[in-house]
C-alpha cells in the first residue's frame, strides 16, 4: 500500500512542482536571480509544496518497496526451509478493508496448529483471496496444509494449492 501511495504523491508533488512555477523557482535560485513579490511567493508556495509532496512520497515508495521485499524473501525462505505440518481452520471471513467494487477481495483465514514441540500455535491471514477460498471450499474446521518456522513458529504461510492452475 506504501508503494501504491508514495507513488501517487511522488507524481502528484511532481506535476504541483512544474505546474506551481517550480523550475522558475529553481532557475532563479540557480542563476542568482530571486526577486521577491507576489509572483516569487506563488513559486515559493506552490513549488515548496509540490518538493515536499515529492519527497513525503518518495519516503512512501521506497520504505514500501523495501517492506515488500523483506516480506517476500521471508516468504520464500519458509516456504523452502519450513516445516510442514496441518492446521485447522477456526475463523474465516471476508476481509471488507480491501474492496474492488463494493466486495472484498481478500478473506480473512485464522488457523491453529502444533509445532514440533507440541505447542499450540495461532495463525491469521488477512490477505487470502477470496476467488481462491471459494474454490478450494475453506470453511471452519477444514484441515489446511502450513509450513513454520522452526526457530519462530509464529512465521508461519498457508500452502493454498489453485486447482485451477495448471501444472
Amino acid at each position: 500500500m506504501g508503494i501504491l501511495i508514495g507513488g501517487f504523491l511522488f507524481l502528484f508533488g511532481l506535476i504541483f512542482f512544474l505546474v506551481g512555477g517550480g523550475i522558475g523557482l529553481v532557475s532563479g535560485l540557480l542563476s542568482g536571480n530571486v526577486q521577491f513579490g507576489a509572483a516569487s511567493i506563488n513559486m515559493f508556495v506552490f513549488g515548496g509544496l509540490g518538493l515536499v509532496f515529492m519527497v513525503i512520497g518518495a519516503i512512501l515508495f521506497f520504505g514500501g518497496r523495501g517492506k515488500a521485499k523483506k516480506n517476500k524473501a521471508l516468504a520464500e525462505k519458509i516456504f523452502a526451509m519450513g516445516v510442514p505440518t496441518e492446521a485447522t481452520i477456526t475463523f474465516l471471513d471476508k476481509n471488507y478493508g480491501m474492496l474492488v467494487n463494493n466486495k472484498p477481495i481478500y478473506s480473512i483465514v485464522e488457523f491453529k496448529f502444533r509445532d514440533g514441540s507440541g505447542v499450540e500455535r495461532i495463525g491469521r491471514k488477512n490477505n487470502v483471496s477470496s476467488d481462491l477460498a471459494i474454490r478450494l471450499k475453506l470453511e471452519v474446521g477444514a484441515k489446511i496444509p502450513i509450513k513454520y518456522l522452526n526457530e519462530d513458529p509464529d512465521r508461519n504461510i498457508l500452502i493454498l494449492k489453485d486447482p485451477n492452475a495448471a501444472g
